[in-house]
This record gives C-alpha cells, sequence and structure tokens, in this order.
C-alpha cells in the first residue's frame, strides 16, 4: 500500500496512480511501483482506468495515463493567472502611497516656511535663553525631521490596511 501525498487515500501498490484523485505516484526508491518481468506472450493493451472525478477537482485537468515503464513525468504547471484587484484595493494603495511622499514633503516645507518663527520660539524653550546658535538650529533640525517622519505614518498604516486586506 502507498499513501497518496494530495489527498492522503490508501492505493495498492500495482497503482501508479491515486484511485480517489488521479494524482501521480512519485517515481522514487521507495514510492516506485514494483517492475513485472516481460513476459513472452503478448496480451492486449488495456484501457486505462476511469475514475469518476471528485467535486473539488471537477476543474482540474486529469492526468495523463503512466509511460509503460510505470514512470509517469511530473505535471508542469503554468504560471497562476492573475486575479483582477478589487479597485477599492488599488486606490487604496495609491492613497497610501502619495500620503507617504506627500505629508513629509508638506511638513519639511512648512518647517522652512516658518523656520525663523519656529526657532525663535523653540530654542529659548528647549536650550535657554544663552545656547549658541548652532544647537538651536540642530535642535530644530531634529525636531523638523521627527514632525516628518510622524507624518509619515498615515500614508504606512494605510498601505498596510490595503495590503492586509488583500491577503485575506
Amino acid at each position: 500500500m502507498w499513501i497518496c501525498p494530495r489527498c492522503h487515500t490508501e492505493n495498492r501498490d500495482a497503482d501508479t496512480a491515486c484511485e480517489a484523485c488521479g494524482a501521480a505516484r512519485a517515481a522514487g526508491r521507495f514510492a516506485s511501483p514494483p517492475q513485472r518481468p516481460q513476459q513472452r506472450i503478448s496480451r492486449p493493451a488495456q484501457p486505462p482506468r476511469v475514475t469518476a472525478p471528485s467535486p473539488v477537482q471537477e476543474t482540474a485537468e486529469a492526468p495523463a495515463a503512466p509511460a509503460r515503464g510505470g514512470y509517469q513525468a511530473p505535471e508542469f504547471r503554468a504560471s497562476k493567472p492573475r486575479r483582477r484587484r478589487a479597485p477599492l484595493l488599488t486606490l487604496s494603495r495609491w492613497v497610501g502611497g502619495i500620503l507617504c511622499l506627500a505629508l513629509p514633503a508638506l511638513t519639511l516645507l512648512l518647517a522652512w516656511r516658518q523656520r525663523q518663527t519656529l526657532f525663535s520660539a523653540l530654542t529659548p524653550l528647549l536650550l535657554g535663553p544663552d545656547a549658541p546658535a548652532w544647537q538651536g538650529w540642530t535642535a530644530f533640525g531634529v525636531l523638523a525631521l521627527t514632525g516628518a517622519l510622524l507624518s509619515l505614518l498615515p500614508g504606512l498604516w494605510t498601505l498596510l490596511l490595503a495590503r492586509r486586506t488583500q491577503k485575506e
């Protein structure tokens, strides 16, 4: 007896394909069918057994009959057809991408346009009134970069939700 790797049905050792699903028996050391000695008496060839397809495999193509030696070539399947994406998922990906680009750019543009006002308000608050200018500009740059990274989050969340919805 051998067990089909696809549907886990027990089959006879002489069978080269599964009786239930039609999957070919793997050709290997322990999975190959026993070889019968050649007989001199010629017998008429028997037609291959036809089994009723299971409801799960109605759309699948039936496997070809095994070759004379009992070995069947492995099945090669064409690449899977591309599924048509839902338009809402495509839209959410585009929106997420635009948000990932636009929001940090707008945050940095706002920080640059209002740099003098923000610098004069933040430097005494963070570093004290007698801090050197280079420390103030460094702190302002770190805060602007932090704001840009935080403004990236809505776009990343949108992309993450679109990807998660696509897998389900």
